[in-house]
């Protein structure tokens, strides 16, 4: 099975690209084959339409928190709400979500979605620093469009599958909390380095088959790229296609998302996540 990891961007640009780890899974192996950029939302546009088999995990929020949804009386229903999204520009959206946020008590602005609170991830309804909310215009209304079936919110082609991943869950269960990308380059230092080379590290021994298992092999012809890249977005992407073997490892069990999940909000597939809800 193809396996495509996808650390996104709201806005990608040759400067700043949507980082794509190209894999395939066999059983409990992990094949890392190419590394490419997708340098804007027509590439990532082009890659969703693409013929199946293929499996792809991608880390933006796929919904919003019903939090959001209801102040602003957008449906609950997941095509729908998206579609509504899709139709405002991205400052509008931007503005909404500002204004929502500016309604709340200070410390309680921003709605986290169930599987955000787990993870520990940004709330969606945050355009700065990290823009997820933004993020969230850019790349919903695009799965939406595509036909390709998005876990757990809509059943459509079974051959295109997609699933939202967070890819420092992987780098936690490997290293733990250590920072390992400066996302800015302001701070850039050695400990980052030798975080991500421990981290690379670990994606390649008996660590990873523990927490995923899965045994990462062609590593070796990549490992200086991603251990150079600052940014961490290469081995963002090799963790989302880690998280996105893993779902698909646990097909005949709804890939690993619980049964009884918010559609509405979406999910992002772990072992973490799926843990804390056992």
């Amino acid at each position: 099975m193809r396996v495509y990891g996808l650390d996104f961007t709201s806005a990608p640009s040759a400067r700043k690209p949507i980082t794509c780890a190209l894999c395939r899974v066999e059983e409990d192996r992990l094949y890392l084959d190419a590394m490419c950029a997708l340098e804007s939302l027509e590439c990532f546009h082009n890659l969703l339409a693409s013929d199946g088999p293929w499996v792809a995990g991608m880390d933006f929020p796929f919904g919003l928190p019903r939090d959001f949804l209801q102040p602003v009386n957008w449906s609950p229903d997941w095509e729908t709400y998206v579609a509504s999204a899709a139709a405002m520009p991205r400052t509008e959206f931007r503005d909404l979500a500002r204004a929502v946020a500016a309604e709340r008590a200070v410390g309680h602005r921003y709605s986290l979605r169930d599987a955000d609170r787990i993870a520990g991830a940004q709330s969606p309804m945050n355009v700065t620093r990290p823009p997820v909310g933004l993020m969230f215009h850019a790349g919903a209304p695009s799965l939406l469009a595509s036909g390709a079936t998005v876990l757990p919110m809509k059943v459509g082609d079974p051959d295109r599958t997609v699933v939202e991943v967070y890819p420092k869950l992987v780098a936690r269960a490997l290293i733990g909390s250590r920072p390992y990308k400066d996302e800015t380059l302001f701070c850039a230092d050695n400990s980052r380095t030798q975080a991500r080379r421990a981290l690379l590290d670990a994606l390649a021994d008996e660590a990873l088959a523990e927490h995923y298992g899965l045994s990462l092999i062609g590593l070796d012809a990549f490992v200086e790229e991603l251990a150079r890249d600052e940014l961490g977005d290469a081995v963002d992407a090799l963790m989302c296609a880690v998280q996105a073997a893993w779902a698909w490892t646990r097909r005949d069990a709804g890939f690993g998302i619980p049964a009884d999940v918010d559609a509405s909000e979406g999910w992002i597939a772990d072992p973490a996540t799926a843990a804390a809800t056992n």
